[in-house]
């Protein structure tokens, strides 16, 4: 499954996983051409992001952005999903309260040692995440 997911966070950043294990992240400057640039180049068959839950300007904020993501996904026929970052850190990390130096590191092992952003490592967290949290509906539909 093709993944983007993009973190809405204080810069916007995205990154894309294909079905080969292929990665690549960057930091969004102009976000509604950029996020519809990144759905033309890589075809997501998912679209990826998370609602924050703390802090009334912060969600505010990041509600614009998200309703920018959904509309994007409504006109190109995209499967989209919010997630929320906790959700994101116990699927990826085992830690749903885990803080942004171990989310970096983190990122930084799985990109190859590779110079990587706060934002992009958050938006790297959301595609692994997801693609966990997934496997793990699946597996316990079988199992029902």
């Amino acid at each position: 499954m093709n993944v983007l997911a993009i973190d809405v966070g204080a810069k916007a950043a995205w990154a894309f996983e294909n079905e080969t294990g292929k990665l690549t992240f960057k930091t969004l400057w102009t976000f509604m051409s950029e996020v519809e640039q990144l759905v033309y180049d890589h075809e997501p068959d998912l679209l990826v992001s998370c609602r924050p839950t703390r802090f009334h300007q912060v969600i505010a904020a990041h509600s614009k952005y998200l309703a920018i993501i959904e509309l994007v996904c409504e006109i190109h026929n995209i499967q989209y999903y919010e997630g929320i970052d906790s959700q994101m850190k116990k699927a990826v990390l085992l830690n749903g309260h885990a803080k942004k130096p171990d989310i970096i590191k983190w990122a930084k092992v799985e990109s190859g040692n590779k110079k990587i952003s706060e934002d992009e490592a958050d938006a790297l967290m959301f595609t692994r995440g997801v693609l966990k949290l997934i496997e793990c509906e699946k597996s316990s539909k079988k199992s029902s």
